[in-house]
């Protein structure tokens, strides 16, 4: 993975796959419930087990250990 933007783990850019260009990983680590969002190569979000899942359901939302 290629980070881009000014802070892709601090939740200022993501992470993007070398071969394709695409947005893979999006972290959130300020939120509330900090999470983090992994996206299959054609851009739909994944769940913990990589199966496909609507973007804003709770499964997209990965739960992200900040401690």
């Amino acid at each position: 993975m290629i980070p881009k933007g000014p802070n892709p783990r601090g939740g200022q850019g993501a992470y993007v796959d070398p071969v394709t260009g695409e947005q893979r990983i999006l972290i959130h680590p300020a939120d509330p419930c900090p999470h983090c969002h992994v996206n299959d190569p054609s851009g739909g979000r994944l769940d913990i087990n990589g199966n496909p899942v609507a973007p804003e359901s709770p499964d997209a939302h990965l739960p992200l250990n900040t401690k």
